[in-house]
């Protein structure tokens, strides 16, 4: 918890204490109009340092807006700040864009209007329902990470392994025979369902990715068109047969809706390094216009170099699902219809 305040502090603190959570108190006690919480932060240094950690903001008695574009009491704090000799500019730039990145993020809003204790209640819900889904997971897993790794072991113990050596599509194939199995991938939806839940009815994509690739996948970067990652960002890393589970959502009081890519690397059978970029299309209000999928799959460092105009001109010309197979490589997405559609992608070998 980083917080600044006493009163509801303290009664959320002892709450979640009670239900059994371990929980660290960034107790500062600035004066307001100070400084920025050295533990926010922190907190958005983590986000990004170890990617499938969550950040849930409370925004207490304060527009979410004003604090992600800096108006009213905000714009004035950061005008003072801006003509304080004594604050280095690059200093309150750092501030600006922490505040900014966390009100973007799937927060939880309380108003003066609102009861505390039912608004603690269901913040602590929210969490338990999250933490459910990871109970079982091992500790130094990302918590938006689910299924335990396929590797050698795992296909030796098939009948048809037995005393073979595997190769990478060996692993890739046991990966596409066990996409289901152990609920993990209905663990990941539930993940990403939990998530939504906090979000509202706004627009949504429920992202779900698989790895059987037969190796490790590592994320790459991401292209927003409109709208952003959720609470939680992308997997780092997924390993072979993982599902990989996270929410894209549109920009709060923004008619944009959920257009968006990530780009994941790997290898192909022969161990040359490849990228897969899979890409989805919400739009904002346009019942008429259904939900598309655009995928590729390219040599490493691709989309680093890539200028995304033409990717995004293709994907608004396709369908609900696309494949394509590159390089012995394959990758095949499909979407749902409505506002808050569930996207999946597999990654996979050839043979696989």
């Amino acid at each position: 918890m980083s917080f600044r305040g006493e009163g509801f502090t303290s009664y959320l603190y002892d709450a979640l204490i009670q239900q059994g959570y371990k929980t660290f108190f960034d107790d500062e006690n600035l004066a307001r109009g100070k400084a920025i919480s050295k533990g926010l932060l922190k907190a958005i240094k983590i986000r990004y340092e170890y990617k499938g950690q969550i950040v849930l903001p409370i925004f207490y008695h304060v527009d979410p807006s004003h604090v992600r574009n800096q108006r009213e009491s905000y714009r004035k704090a950061f005008e003072k700040h801006e003509s304080n000799s004594e604050l280095s500019p690059m200093e309150v730039d750092r501030w600006r864009k922490a505040l900014k990145e966390v009100a973007n993020l799937s927060g939880f809003p309380l108003t003066e209007s609102d009861v505390e204790a039912k608004f603690v209640k269901k913040f602590i819900e929210h969490i338990s329902n999250i933490l459910e889904v990871q109970k079982d997971q091992p500790k130094d897993m990302p918590i938006n990470v689910f299924g335990k790794p396929i590797i050698d072991l795992t296909s030796q113990e098939m009948a048809e392994y037995t005393g073979k050596e595997i190769t990478a599509t060996d692993r890739s194939r046991v990966a596409m025979k066990m996409i289901e199995a152990h609920n993990k991938e209905a663990d990941a939806l539930t993940f990403v369902k939990n998530l939504k839940s906090t979000y509202g009815n706004g627009v949504t994509t429920l992202c779900l990715i698989y790895n059987a690739t037969g190796g490790t996948l590592k994320h790459v970067c991401d292209k927003n068109w409109f709208g952003h990652i959720g609470d939680a960002l992308c997997p780092y890393k997924i390993e072979n047969g993982q599902w990989g589970a996270f929410l894209h959502v549109h920009d709060t009081g923004a008619a944009t809706g959920s257009i968006a890519a990530t780009v994941y690397r790997g290898k192909n059978a022969n161990g040359t390094v490849c990228e897969w970029m899979l890409s989805w299309y919400n739009p904002w209000g346009k019942w008429w216009d259904r939900n598309r999928v655009y995928t590729e799959i390219r040599e490493k460092g691709h989309f680093a170099q890539v200028h995304w105009k033409p990717i995004s001109n293709i994907l608004e010309e396709q369908g609900p699902n696309h494949s394509i197979t590159w390089n012995e490589c394959v990758s095949s997405l499909i979407i749902e219809d409505g506002t808050s559609p569930i996207f999946k992608a597999v990654m996979k070998l050839v043979d696989a």
